[in-house]
C-alpha cells in the first residue's frame, strides 16, 4: 500500500511528542508534526503545502475549526477530546478550593457540558468561538472572582496572561491513536475514490457525448466539452438554458450549432444539500446535403434572414398577417402555406419555426421543384433520414411540384408513420387563380388535420403597405448603414397605388433599390417611380398582370397609357418614346378619355 501522507498542527509540544510516537505503530502513516494555534496553524498548513502534498490534515479545538474556514478544499481531521481527557481535567479542578469555570471551543465546552450534566457537578461551563472572545470572557470571570479556568490551549494562554491559573484540557493517547485509526481509513478511501474519480473522469472524457454539470446559479462544476467554437457555442447555450433545466426534473431539447445537431438531456439531483444539474449532449449528424439539390439543413443565420423578406416576418409582422402566423406559433397541428408567388411562404415557414414551440431542433427545408428522384428516395429509405427522426421541423416548399409516385410515398409516411405528431411538419404551396388545384394541398386539408395560412397578394391587403414599407426600411437602415427617416407623401401614394404583382417579394426589392440610390432624409417620389420602372424592365409580363383584357382594345390603349404616364412621372415625350408614338397621340387618348392626366396648356 501507498504511503499516506499526514500533516498535524497541535497545540501544545508535548501532543506531538504524544502523536509522533503513537504514528510509529502506523507503518502506512508518514506523519509530519508542527505546533501552532489558530492563525499561526492556518499558517504552516499554508506554508507546508507549499513543500509537501498531504493526503489529510489533522488538528485539534479551535485550530482545527479555523481550518476547517480557511481551507475548505483541504480534508480536515479533528482530534475528538473524549470524556476520559475533560474527565482528567476536571477532576483534577474540583480540588481547586478557589472559583473555577471551564472555558473553550465548542466541541470541548459541548464535551464538558454534558460530563457536568451527567455527573451534576455544579461547574459553569462557557463556550468561544475566537482568542477575543476567550479575553473578554476571562476578564469578567477574573472581575467576578474566578481565579482558575479549565480549558484547551487558547484558553490557558490567555488566563497567563491575566495571572489566572489554568487547567490545560488534553488530549490522551488513546483519543490520538482513535484519529491516527479514522486518518488510516480515511486516506484510503480516499485514495481508492481519487482512483475512482480518475477512471470517471478518463472515461468521462472520451465518452462520445458531451457531459456538464451545472450549478444552480449556472456555474459549470465539470464537463468534457472541448474547447472549440462550435462546442463553445454549446456550452454557452446550456449555460443560458438553466432556467429551464430547473423547471422540469428531466429535460429533453433539440438544438443545431453549426452543422452539428445536439441532443440535450438534462437530469436534477439533490447532492450534500445542493441542487446540481447533469446535462448530456449528443450530436448527430444527418447524412443530408446542404444546398445540394432541393434538401437542405437550413443554416441558422440563412433562416433568421428571413425575417425580412415577407409581412410575415417574426419582426416585421403586421395586421392580420401577425395574428396568422401567431396562432400557427401555439398549435401543434402542421401548418399549410398556400399564397401565389411572392407572398412570403419561405418567411411565413421560417417564423413558424423560430417562435413555435420546436425552435430548438434542427430545422430542414425541402424544395420539391428541385428534388430529384434519387434524393427523394435517399430521403424515404435512409435511416439517419430527418423524416425517421423525432422533434425536428421539417418544411416542405412547392408541393404542386411533386410527382405522383412521390407524392404516394409521402402520403403512406404521413398516415402511418405519425410523421406529424413525431416532427413539426409545415407545406407550402403556390397558387394562382386559374390554374390546376394542387391535389397534395388538397388532401392535406382533407385527410389530415392541419392548421391553414392563406399568404394574401398585396392586392386584397392594400392597407398594410405602409406599415410593411417603414419596417423594411428600418430593417435596410441597419443593413446598409443608412438614417432614412421615411418617405415623401408622393412617395408613400406611388407605394399604395402600384398593383405589386411580385406581391412582397417585389416590394422588398423596390424598397432596397430605392434606399440604395438616396442619399437624403426622404426617399421621393421619382426615386420609388424610377426604381418601379426598371422592375418593368426586369419582368415585363407583370406589369399587364392586372389590365382587364376583357374590355376593348380602346380602352386596354387608354389604361397602358396612363400607366407609363406614371412610370414616367408624367412626362409626354418619355410615354410617347417608350410606346414608339408621337406625343401628340399620347395627347389625343388623353383628350378623347378626359383625364386628369391631360398635361395643361397641351
Amino acid at each position: 500500500m501507498k504511503t499516506i501522507n499526514v500533516l498535524a498542527i497541535l497545540p501544545y509540544e508535548g501532543m506531538k511528542e504524544i502523536i509522533i510516537n503513537a504514528a510509529k505503530e502506523f507503518e502506512e502513516i508518514s506523519l509530519y508534526a508542527y505546533v501552532g494555534d489558530l492563525e499561526e496553524g492556518v499558517r504552516i498548513v499554508k506554508e507546508r503545502s507549499d513543500d509537501q502534498e498531504y493526503d489529510l490534515i489533522i488538528s485539534r479545538g479551535g485550530t482545527a475549526e479555523l481550518l476547517k474556514k480557511e481551507l475548505k478544499d483541504r480534508t480536515i481531521l479533528e482530534i475528538q477530546t473524549s470524556f476520559e481527557d475533560v474527565f482528567h481535567a476536571v477532576l483534577l479542578a474540583r480540588n481547586y478550593q478557589e472559583k473555577f469555570a471551564i472555558v473553550s471551543f465548542p466541541v470541548i465546552a459541548q464535551r464538558a457540558k454534558e460530563l457536568c450534566v451527567l455527573l451534576r457537578y455544579d461547574i459553569e461551563v462557557h463556550t468561544i468561538r475566537s482568542e477575543q472572545e476567550a479575553v473578554e470572557l476571562l476578564k469578567k470571570l477574573q472581575k467576578a472572582g474566578y481565579t482558575m479556568v479549565v480549558g484547551d490551549m487558547i484558553t490557558a494562554l490567555v488566563a497567563k496572561r491575566f495571572g489566572m491559573n489554568p487547567v490545560l484540557i488534553m488530549s490522551g493517547r488513546e483519543s490520538i491513536d482513535m484519529t491516527l485509526r479514522q486518518a488510516q481509513q480515511l486516506a484510503i478511501m480516499k485514495k481508492k475514490i481519487s482512483g475512482e474519480c480518475e477512471i470517471l473522469k478518463s472515461m468521462q472524457q472520451t465518452l462520445p457525448v458531451h457531459f456538464t454539470v451545472l450549478d444552480e446559479q449556472g456555474n459549470v462544476v465539470e464537463s468534457n466539452v472541448k474547447n472549440t467554437e462550435e462546442n463553445d457555442r454549446y456550452l454557452a447555450f446550456v449555460q443560458e438554458n438553466i432556467e429551464l433545466f430547473k423547471k422540469k426534473s428531466d429535460f429533453y431539447l433539440e438544438r443545431r450549432f453549426g452543422k452539428t445537431i445536439f441532443i440535450i438531456h438534462s437530469a436534477r439531483r439533490e447532492m450534500d444539500g445542493e441542487t446540481l444539474f447533469f446535462v448530456y449532449g449528443r450530436s448527430v449528424y444527418m447524412e443530408v446535403p446542404e444546398k445540394k439539390g432541393g434538401i437542405f439543413l437550413a443554416e441558422e443565420a440563412e433562416s433568421e434572414g428571413y425575417v425580412f423578406e415577407s409581412s410575415f416576418g417574426v419582426i416585421n409582422s403586421v395586421g392580420q398577417a401577425r395574428e396568422a402566423i401567431l396562432q400557427c406559433c401555439d398549435s401543434r397541428l402542421p401548418v399549410l402555406i398556400l399564397g401565389e408567388p411572392g407572398t412570403g411562404k419561405d418567411a411565413a415557414a421560417s417564423s413558424i419555426y423560430h417562435m413555435g414551440y420546436n425552435r430548438g431542433g434542427a430545422y430542414f427545408i425541402i424544395d420539391c421543384e428541385l428534388v430529384t428522384g434519387k434524393e427523394w428516395n435517399q430521403f424515404f429509405e435512409k435511416p439517419t433520414s430527418p423524416l425517421l427522426d423525432v422533434n425536428c421541423t421539417i418544411y416542405f416548399k412547392n408541393i404542386q411540384a411533386l410527382s405522383s409516385v412521390t407524392e404516394k410515398k409521402l402520403r403512406d409516411l404521413i398516415e402511418y408513420t405519425n410523421l406529424c405528431k413525431r416532427n413539426q411538419i409545415i407545406f407550402s404551396a403556390v397558387v394562382r387563380r386559374g390554374e390546376e388545384k394542387c391535389l397534395m394541398a388538397e388532401y392535406i386539408l382533407n385527410r389530415v388535420k392541419c392548421f391553414l395560412l392563406q399568404a394574401l397578394p398585396i392586392q386584397q391587403r392594400k392597407k398594410d403597405v405602409k406599415s410593411l414599407s417603414v419596417i423594411y426600411l428600418n430593417a435596410l437602415n441597419v443593413e446598409l448603414g443608412k438614417q432614412i427617416i421615411g418617405f415623401e407623401p408622393e412617395a408613400e401614394e406611388e407605394l399604395m397605388n402600384y398593383h405589386w404583382p411580385g406581391n412582397v417579394t417585389q416590394l422588398k426589392r423596390v424598397l432596397r433599390e430605392a434606399v440604395m440610390r438616396t442619399k437624403e432624409c426622404y426617399i421621393t417620389r421619382n426615386n420609388i417611380c424610377m426604381c418601379i420602372r426598371n422592375e418593368i424592365f426586369l419582368a415585363p409580363d407583370e406589369n399587364v398582370y392586372n389590365i382587364n383584357l376583357e374590355q376593348s382594345l380602346y380602352d386596354i390603349t387608354y389604361e397602358i397609357v396612363c400607366m407609363v404616364m406614371k412610370q414616367e412621372n408624367m412626362n409626354q415625350k418619355r410615354t410617347a418614346e417608350r410606346l414608339k408614338v408621337s406625343r401628340t397621340t399620347i395627347w389625343r387618348i388623353l383628350k378623347e378619355h378626359e383625364t386628369d392626366l391631360q398635361p395643361k396648356g397641351v
